[in-house]
């Protein structure tokens, strides 16, 4: 697990790939399906759906 710090700031991202698919989501303006949406939640405007 690759973990990246913002720089000053406290901001923790835990899974580096995980924020890059939600910037995609987010770009085309399409909602994300998963089963862990821990990993998902901090990420506004991101529409998120588990199964």
């Amino acid at each position: 697990m690759e973990k990246i710090v913002i720089a000053d700031t406290d901001v923790i991202i835990d899974y580096f790939s995980d924020i890059l698919i939600a910037g995609i989501c987010i770009t085309h303006d399409i909602p994300i399906i998963t089963r862990n949406t821990a990993h998902f939640s901090r990420i506004a405007r991101l529409q998120i759906f588990s199964y």
